[in-house]
C-alpha cells in the first residue's frame, strides 16, 4: 500500500472508529501529508526510522514549536501503530522515535 493510500485509511479510521472531531483528523492528516512530501508517496513498508527522524529534524529547523513537533510524533506512531494492526507493515518504525519534551520552567519567587 502507498504511504498516501495509508494516510487516507488512517484518517478515516480515526473518524469512523475512533470517532475524534474533525479537527483532531485535520491535524493528524496534515502532519502525515507532510511526512508524504518529504518521504514521497513511496510503499509504507519503505518507510524507516531514519527517514522519520529525518522529516521531524526538518520541522525543527523550519522553527516548528516542540508542541508541533510532539503532535507529529504522535500522529506518526498512531499510523503505524494502526498500519501495523492492520498487517500493512511487519515492523514499526516509530516505536524508537523521541517525542520533544516541552521546556519546563520554575515558578517566579516573590
Amino acid at each position: 500500500m502507498r504511504l498516501s493510500q495509508a494516510i487516507d485509511a488512517y484518517a478515516a479510521h480515526l473518524g469512523d472508529v475512533r470517532r475524534l472531531s474533525p479537527a483532531t483528523v485535520r491535524a493528524y492528516r496534515a502532519d502525515l501529508v507532510d511526512l508524504l512530501s518529504s518521504t514521497g508517496d513511496i510503499d509504507v513498508r519503505a518507510v524507516d526510522l531514519a527517514g522519520l527522524r529525518d522529516w521531524l529534524w526538518r520541522a525543527s529547523q523550519r522553527g516548528d514549536a516542540r508542541s508541533t513537533l510532539a503532535r507529529r510524533t504522535s500522529s506518526a506512531r498512531g499510523v503505524f501503530s494502526w498500519a501495523l494492526d492492520n498487517e500493512l507493515i511487519d515492523v514499526d518504525p516509530s516505536l524508537r522515535l523521541v517525542t520533544p519534551k516541552k521546556p519546563q520552567t520554575l515558578p517566579r519567587v516573590a
